[in-house]
């Protein structure tokens, strides 16, 4: 475990000590901003033309709505960065061959694999608690649900915890860091249609309901409306170790080679 977290800590600071990091975290903000400002906007618009209150219905207050939509376009915005992060976590080692000293390093393959996921998703958390800076003023100048509002980051983390994962195991297989981007990409899309295309390719049978099971929006949406249940979190947890037991077979086979 000790490797595995000075694998993290190299490579966590190795990624800002290029613009290519700072960049991606500046759009990031860039871009939420430009979203919240917009959520804004509309929350005053519509609050001005019914002061009694907007949409939320039930015990929800208005402004909680805004919050999860604010997660769930970091998300979206997430997706798109995601890829670029994770995609010289082994195919730029691979490409340069400097992969043959940690290859030869007396370290298990696991704990370069885990040192990698874990480097790649505090980069990524990192961006995230930057981010959480738009809501915070909801927090501080409005009255949303606290709970909910932390179910929702939790759900976030959870999510973006497999998406490392299967990034990670992309990288594991290729030395081009354009084909690892732009598999990650595809392969993180194709996760989140299934809930769509599930029925259309399989029907309603067992197959179907397997193919929704595997989309992660369902179970993520269960965390915006700060819903906590054994079935979502088993879900990311299990996919997120699923991925990472993949790219260490992977690397553990190109070690061998």
């Amino acid at each position: 475990m000790l490797a595995s977290w000075l694998i993290a800590a190299k490579d966590f600071k190795s990624g800002f000590s290029t613009p290519r990091t700072g960049a991606l975290i500046f759009f990031l903000l860039g871009i939420s901003a430009i979203f919240f400002a917009t959520f804004v906007q509309s929350f005053v618009a519509a609050s001005a033309q019914n002061p009694m209150g907007m949409g939320g219905g039930g015990n929800t207050p208005p402004i909680q709505e805004l919050i999860k939509g604010l997660i769930y376009n970091l998300q979206f915005l997430l997706v798109l960065i995601l890829p670029a992060v994770t995609m010289g976590a082994f195919a730029d080692e691979l490409k340069t061959q400097t992969i043959r000293f940690l290859q030869t390093a007396p370290i298990s393959s696991w704990s370069v694999v885990f040192g990698k996921y874990l480097s790649r998703f505090f980069t990524l958390l990192f961006a995230v608690l930057l981010c959480s800076v738009f809501p915070l003023y909801f927090v501080i100048y409005g009255n949303p649900e606290p709970m909910a509002t932390l179910v929702g980051y939790l759900g976030l983390m959870l999510l973006i915890s497999y998406q490392v994962a299967f990034g990670i195991w992309v990288s594991s297989l290729t030395s081009q860091q354009f084909l690892a981007f732009l598999f990650t990409m595809l392969g993180i899309f194709t996760f989140f249609i299934l809930d769509f295309v599930a029925p259309k390719i399989a029907g309603s049978g067992v197959l179907s309901n397997v193919l929704q099971y595997l989309a992660p929006l369902s179970h993520f949406e269960s965390f915006l409306n700060g819903v906590i249940s054994v079935e979502d979190v088993s879900y990311f947890v299990l996919m997120t170790i699923c991925f990472l037991f993949f790219a260490n077979v992977s690397y553990d086979s190109k070690r061998w080679r």
